[in-house]
């Protein structure tokens, strides 16, 4: 999927092809990092160190994250085969297992996704404006059976434009532009049982660099209630509080996302771009 708005899975599903074939050019003294230990500090520390052209190499094992795993752009994260490296969620607040937000050129395979039906876990992959992600040879397992494929852009693969799941119980497809593929015949859609909630936020006025600014949730659920959140800055880790702080390091134009689950597991999703005034005192 190249430019893809956000997407959920849950359920089975093996990628053995590339959703996205993406062509770069090589970069010289390309290193490759070891994470020390089998979890998130380690994991999120490699990445911090590596380079465009990078590689961060999963070992044999089974990853404990308690938070998501936020590539960088231009870095690959390989493991070590998709029965033999294993990412699970151990945290304690809702998340997901990879978050790709506003980042480029990455590559993500061999290994095996496992949500472990936590019911913590909303979505195996998740993220907004990322461009040319390479995703093959991957393993998505025991998280929700419903997708949403929402504004995403699928283009350039040599197969299908989606393979995958084999079985599910509710799939669409909004707003997508789906061109350029071997096939470009999507899976047939089947319908939720009922409306997706409705994501929104109030932003702060006057939001400055170096002081917290603090963004509510005001969204809402068709039916029932909306049960968790995640908040998405494009920076540091995700919130998931009712109203979420954040402090800003520069100035200018921020994209803020918040994505809302109900108590059916349905999602939904808005962006604002907030302005970000330079601090007088500094």
């Amino acid at each position: 999927m190249n430019h893809s708005k956000g997407f959920a899975m849950r359920s089975t599903v093996v990628l053995a092809a590339a959703l996205t074939v993406t062509c770069g050019g090589r970069v010289p003294w390309a290193a490759t990092i070891d994470p020390p230990a089998f979890d998130s500090p380690a994991l999120a520390a490699a990445i911090r160190r590596a380079a465009p052209g990078d590689t961060v190499r999963l070992g044999t094992g089974t990853y404990e994250l308690t938070e998501p795993v936020t590539p960088k752009s231009g870095v690959k994260l390989l493991g070590a085969g998709q029965e033999k490296t294993k990412l699970v969620y151990t945290g304690t607040k809702p998340g997901v297992l990879v978050s790709l937000s506003g980042c480029e050129d990455v590559e993500i395979a061999q290994m095996t996704l496992d949500g472990r039906n936590n019911p913590l876990v909303h979505q195996g992959i998740s993220g907004s404006d990322f461009r040319r992600i390479w995703l093959h040879h991957l393993t998505i397992r025991n998280l929700i059976d419903a997708l949403t494929f929402l504004r995403c852009k699928i283009t350039g693969n040599g197969m299908a434009a989606v393979i995958g799941p084999i079985q599910y119980t509710g799939l669409e497809f909004i707003g997508c532009t789906v061109r350029g593929n071997k096939s470009d015949r999507l899976p047939d859609p089947k319908p939720f049982g009922g409306p997706a909630p409705m994501a929104d936020f109030v932003v702060p006025g006057g939001i400055r660099v170096g002081h917290p600014a603090s963004f509510r949730s005001a969204s809402h659920a068709a039916a029932g209630q909306i049960t968790d959140r995640l908040w998405d800055f494009g920076e540091g880790i995700p919130e998931v509080a009712v109203t979420a702080k954040h402090t800003f390091d520069r100035p200018g134009a921020h994209r803020v996302t918040l994505i809302v689950w109900d108590a059916a597991g349905r999602g939904s999703r808005l962006e604002k771009t907030v302005q970000v005034l330079p601090d007088p005192h500094r």
